[in-house]
């Protein structure tokens, strides 16, 4: 009956571990990729000393008599364990890309509607220009035309760049 205790031992070891990270990943930690990555490894590392105590301790003979399923609990803590501390990992990285992903998203929309203002209101003084609301001469006209219509194909050569970005980015995420 003792020889069951360390498997006992073992198996609430292996609760306290997958249950911890949900105890501390609450509120705002959750949110904070590094903390999670360090929480991880933390767990990892507390986990592999665990495993090393337990085959450490199995690896004497009399306890090993007295505990006959040392291994197998030794075992069981270092698949939980690693198990849980590499999941935290991966949540940790995957969470940063996402967060990545998200802000670059915000970026080229942004970039988007300000070339889209930008051709508006070149659009808005092409019109003005062309309606000669200032009275000048012709003249003068067709030089601001034309170096107005030079900038608006920059400005919509911009906007595409502008639009496959968004695009690009609205299909990542």
């Amino acid at each position: 009956m003792i020889g069951d205790g360390v498997l006992l031992l073992a198996v609430f070891s292996v609760l306290v571990f997958v249950v911890a990270p949900w105890g501390v990943l609450n509120g705002s930690f959750f949110r904070k990729p590094f903390l999670i990555v360090m929480w991880g490894i933390f767990l990892a590392g507390v986990g592999a000393y665990f495993v090393h105590v337990l085959e450490f301790m199995g690896a004497t003979p009399a306890v090993a008599a007295i505990f006959p399923n040392i291994e197998l609990a030794a075992k069981i803590v270092g698949f939980t364990v690693a198990a849980a501390g590499g999941g935290l990992i991966a949540s940790g990285v995957v969470l940063k890309v996402q967060s990545m992903a998200v802000t670059d998203k915000k970026k080229a929309k942004d970039e988007l509607l300000s070339a889209i203002t930008l051709e508006d209101a070149l659009e808005d003084q092409i019109r003005k220009v062309r309606a000669n609301e200032e009275g000048i001469d012709e003249a003068e006209v067709n030089a601001r035309l034309d170096e107005l219509i030079g900038i608006s194909f920059l400005v919509r050569e911009n906007k595409r760049k502008a639009v496959d970005n968004f695009d690009k980015q609205s299909n990542l995420v």
